[in-house]
C-alpha cells in the first residue's frame, strides 16, 4: 500500500472518530505543520504550484519573514532502457535522433527527457497579519541549475534500499557522467528544452498571496480555510530566466482543513493552479496533500505528509509498440510524493527542516530534495 493511501485512511479515521473522549476535549485545531515545500521538478518550476499550508494565520498585525534553501537532484532518462543515450551521446551533444524509436528510427509521440540537474531555489517568504483571520503574504526566489554534487548520494541510496541504478527505477544513472548538467526535453521530434550550460541565482515570477481561516472548528468539526495565490509575470526574460519564469500570471486556490486529537494534528488540502499561457504543457496543476503532525510539545513538531499532484505534462494519449513508446506516455502520470520533516520555535525563531522522495517513479518528477527554512515573527 502507498504513503498516501496509508496516510488517507489514518486521517479518514481520525475525521470521523467520535466518541466523549474526543467531543469533550478543547482543542486547537492546528500546530506547527504542514511543511512548506513546493514541487522542485525543473520543468513545473516556471510555473505555479501550490504549496502546503497551515490552515492557521500569523495573528492581527503580526509580521513573519523566512528564508527557505531547497536542493533538489533530478536525473531521468527516457531512452535509458535501450542505452540509446548514455555518457558517450551526452559527451557529443545530444540531438532529436536520440529519441526515436531505435526499432524504427521514427519520431516517438509524447514528450522525451534527458534531465541531469541539480537545483537550487532559495526562496523569500513574507506574511503580514490583516486580521486575526486573515493574511497576506508575498514570495519571490531565486533558482540555480547546476551540475552539483548528490548524484554519488542518490547512487548510495538507491544501492542500500535495493534499487539498481541501471534499471528505470534508477533512471538509468550507471549510464552516465555523474556530477554534471544537461537539460534537454523533446516533444515528438522537437526539443523545448535544450542546454547544457549552467546558470546561478536567476530571479523567478514573485507571487502574492491571500489567506482567510473561515472557521476555526471545535473538539467536532475541523478549522477550514481558503488560500489564493497569483503569480506576476516578469517581462522581458533573459534566456536562463526562461527556464524558472513562464513569462506569464497564473492563478491558484487552495481549500485547507486540520482537526487536532490530543498531540496528533491532521491537515488536508485539495488545490489547483491556472496557467494564462502553458505553451506545450498543460494548462494547469491540480494538487492535494495529507499531513500528520505529532507535537511533541507547542513549539516542537515531527511531520509526515504525502503531495499527489497532476503532471506539468499533457496527456499524451494511448500509446503502443515498443517498450520505450510505451514509457514515452508515463510522464502524463499523476505524482507522489513523501514529505518527512519537523518544525521548532525557538521563542520568535522558527526552524523547519525536512526531505522529500519521489515514489511512484513514472519519470515525471525530481527524486530527491532537502530543504530546511529559518524564519523570524516580529
Amino acid at each position: 500500500m502507498k504513503v498516501k493511501h496509508i496516510l488517507f485512511l489514518i486521517a479518514s479515521m481520525v475525521f470521523l472518530l467520535g466518541g466523549e473522549k474526543f467531543a469533550s476535549a478543547e482543542t486547537e485545531n492546528s500546530g506547527l505543520g504542514p511543511l512548506e515545500v513546493r514541487d522542485q521538478f525543473p520543468v513545473a518550476l516556471p510555473f505555479l504550484s501550490m504549496s502546503p499550508e497551515n490552515t492557521s494565520t500569523i495573528g492581527d498585525n503580526i509580521f513573519f519573514f523566512s528564508y527557505q534553501m531547497a536542493v533538489a537532484n533530478t536525473f531521468l532518462n527516457s531512452a535509458g532502457r535501450n542505452k540509446q543515450i548514455t555518457k558517450d551521446q551526452v559527451k557529443r551533444g545530444l540531438v532529436e535522433a536520440d529519441f526515436f524509436s531505435n526499432r524504427t528510427g521514427k519520431p516517438i509521440p509524447g514528450y522525451h527527457t534527458y534531465i541531469d540537474v541539480e537545483s537550487y531555489r532559495h526562496l523569500f517568504r513574507m506574511k503580514y497579519g490583516l486580521f486575526d483571520s486573515m493574511e497576506f503574504g508575498f514570495e519571490f526566489s531565486y533558482i540555480s541549475f547546476v551540475g552539483g554534487s548528490l548524484d554519488v548520494g542518490s547512487e548510495l541510496v538507491h544501492d542500500l534500499v535495493g534499487i539498481g541504478n541501471d534499471t528505470s527505477a534508477g533512471a538509468y544513472r550507471a549510464n552516465a557522467e555523474r556530477d554534471r548538467y544537461d537539460y534537454y526535453l523533446l516533444n515528438e521530434d522537437s526539443f523545448l528544452i535544450n542546454t547544457s550550460d549552467p546558470f546561478e541565482n536567476v530571479a523567478s515570477d514573485p507571487l502574492f498571496k491571500f489567506k482567510w481561516n473561515a472557521i476555526s472548528g471545535n473538539s467536532i468539526f475541523p478549522a477550514v480555510s481558503f488560500k489564493l495565490v497569483y503569480k506576476l509575470a516578469t517581462p522581458n526574460r533573459t534566456k536562463d530566466q526562461q527556464l524558472v519564469s513562464s513569462g506569464h500570471s497564473d492563478f491558484g486556490t487552495y481549500l485547507l482543513l486540520s482537526k487536532a486529537y490530543g498531540n496528533w494534528v491532521v491537515y488536508l488540502g485539495w488545490g489547483n493552479s491556472k496557467f494564462e499561457q502553458s505553451g506545450e504543457f498543460s494548462n494547469g496543476i491540480s494538487n492535494r496533500f495529507i499531513t500528520l503532525e505529532y507535537q511533541v510539545d507547542p513549539d516542537l513538531s515531527i511531520i509526515l505528509q504525502t503531495v499527489s499532484q497532476s503532471s506539468i505534462f499533457k496527456t499524451s494519449g494511448r500509446l503502443s509498440g515498443t517498450s520505450q513508446e510505451s514509457n514515452s506516455a508515463f510522464l502524463s502520470n499523476l505524482t507522489d510524493v513523501a514529505v518527512i520533516g519537523y518544525k521548532q520555535w525557538f521563542g520568535n525563531l522558527l526552524l523547519e527542516t525536512g526531505f522529500v522522495e519521489d515514489y511512484n517513479q513514472s519519470g515525471n518528477q525530481t527524486d530527491i530534495v532537502l530543504f530546511f527554512e529559518l524564519g523570524q515573527r516580529w
